[in-house]
């Protein structure tokens, strides 16, 4: 029981401190993006990310299965609401980080092809209030067990 409570408490922490994170440093990223073209703190901060994304997207899935089916689930608009918007938000942030980052990566036989630097604008800033949203339901899920 107290493995189970710790391995909560770190999933929260790390979605939580990612999503902190990313929008730290999407905030102070035009302070060298004149100096730097190819962002190498981004390139190495996408493989932390990418793991962030997946769990987060795995939590709001488990949520979304172990909630469905109670009574309170479905009088309670406000659950209803919070458990559904953060599933279709996983799901679809999961999806387009992924597309732009496997873009990015310069596959052979498309050239030119470097992933949409301006689609990151609309990815990764929802991510903060996600990733932020889904530690904090962790952290308490896992006071609770």
């Amino acid at each position: 029981m107290i493995f189970i409570r710790l391995v909560n408490y770190a999933l929260a922490a790390y979605i939580f401190l990612m999503a902190v994170a990313v929008g730290v440093h999407f905030t102070i990223t035009p302070l060298y993006a004149g100096i730097a073209t190819d962002y190498p703190v981004w390139n190495v901060f996408n493989w932390f990310l990418a793991a962030a994304y997946a769990l987060t997207l795995a939590v709001n899935v488990r949520v979304k299965i172990l909630e469905t089916g109670g009574k309170e689930y479905a009088s309670n608009m406000r659950r209803y609401l919070e458990v559904n918007v953060k599933f279709w938000a996983s799901i679809l942030l999961f999806i387009l980080f992924y597309w732009n980052w496997f873009g990015s990566w310069n596959w052979v036989g498309q050239p030119g092809y470097g992933g949409d630097l301006q689609m990151w604008s609309f990815i990764n800033p929802p991510f903060v209030l996600l990733g932020i949203a889904t530690g904090m339901q962790v952290w308490r899920d896992g006071a609770r067990t």
